[in-house]
């Protein structure tokens, strides 16, 4: 403490303990010029960043877990709407994406409009999920790293021989959000 003291002495004007913090705890007041400059007692900044690295590490849980019924009711209002725009904006494209996938990506879901939703869920991950793969020579990952999966579960009504029951698409989570997984070539 007192060589922190003495060399901030040093550079600054005066070097002051005294009470500055609502709950009594001293701290460091460093008055230059015109200036004041306060540095918290060591323990008091402990519990400071201590409580509040706690409160962002549960904001950010919560909102991931909001997050869930977020995507699902997108996807659901998307496949209602037959809208593709409002599907394509629940992905997470990279830059260097290709054309081709995001093509493919819309046509997929085109081929699901025709069917009805039974289900729509947010799943752990089974362990057996591909996040990356080769083609043409070229190494594809997922835009972001995998977190869980997004089950969407059909009615076999009006499907005609070639039934399709579910389709699973790979999440990632980016701002607190849920976000489909696209690919892009590995950098």
């Amino acid at each position: 403490m007192e060589e922190w003291r003495e060399k901030t002495a040093a550079a600054c004007c005066r070097v002051e303990l005294a009470p500055l913090f609502p709950n009594g705890e001293t701290g460091f007041a460093l008055s230059q010029g015109a200036g004041l400059m306060t540095a918290p007692n060591p323990q008091y900044l402990m519990k400071t960043l201590g409580a509040l690295f706690l409160l962002l590490a549960c904001t950010a849980g919560l909102l991931a877990n909001d997050s869930g019924p977020r995507l699902c009711t997108a996807y659901q209002q998307a496949h209602a709407a037959k809208d593709v725009n409002a599907f394509l904006e629940l992905i997470e494209f990279a830059r260097t994406t290709p054309e081709l996938t995001r093509t493919q990506i819309a046509e997929a879901f085109s081929r699901s409009l025709s069917r009805r939703i039974s289900t729509i869920e947010i799943q752990e991950l089974t362990g057996t999920e591909r996040t990356s793969f080769e083609s043409g020579g070229v190494a594809y990952v997922t835009t972001l790293p995998v977190v869980r999966r997004l089950k969407i579960s059909y009615t076999e009504e009006g499907q005609g021989p070639a039934r399709v029951t579910t389709t699973t698409y790979l999440l990632g989570e980016k701002s607190g959000e849920y976000r489909i997984v696209s690919t892009m070539p590995k950098k």
